[in-house]
């Protein structure tokens, strides 16, 4: 069960299978929303988005549910929310830049709902970590997971694993 604690205008706590989430960023989370309007045709939502701190076995249930069982342990999007495991730093460069990659999911669900099929799917990761890159780049942050990570999603080997699980 989830609650929803209204603590200002623009922060809200979530209570999320027993643990207790950080209070959104909104003046990192709105210039990542601007940089994500300024280089893609995708909307955002208005502030909050719900960014829910949890486990990696929480994450990993859930991205397996989402996905049919591709693993992550350190974050996901799903229905227009951001998990995050509680043990990533939100407040330094790697935290920051995973943060980012989500949010361009929220954008993505925000503009288009939940991707149609392995294809959509695929190309919602391209266009996450092409993003992903330009806000790295942008701020000084090493890209080089975010390069093997593009060069995996922008694979055959990714389509053909969606498509067989």
């Amino acid at each position: 069960m989830t609650k929803l604690l209204h603590i200002t205008g623009l922060l809200y706590v979530i209570m999320a299978f027993g643990v207790l989430a950080t209070p959104n960023h909104p003046p990192l989370i709105e210039r990542q929303f601007q940089h994500i309007r300024e280089n893609s045709n995708l909307s955002t939502p208005i502030l909050p988005v719900a960014v829910i701190r949890t486990d990696s076995t929480t994450i990993n249930h859930m991205y397996c549910k989402a996905t049919r069982c591709k693993p992550s342990p350190l974050a996901l999007s799903y229905n227009g929310k951001i998990y995050i495991n509680k043990d990533i730093n939100l407040s330094t460069p790697y935290g920051e830049s995973l943060l980012y990659h989500e949010l361009v999911h929220v954008a993505q669900y925000h503009t288009r709902g939940n991707a149609k099929d392995c294809y959509d799917w695929q190309e919602r990761e391209r266009t996450a970590y092409m993003l992903q890159w330009k806000w790295n780049d942008k701020h000084s942050i090493d890209n080089t997971e975010v390069e093997l990570m593009l060069k995996y999603v922008s694979s055959n080997e990714m389509y053909t694993k969606c498509l067989t699980h």
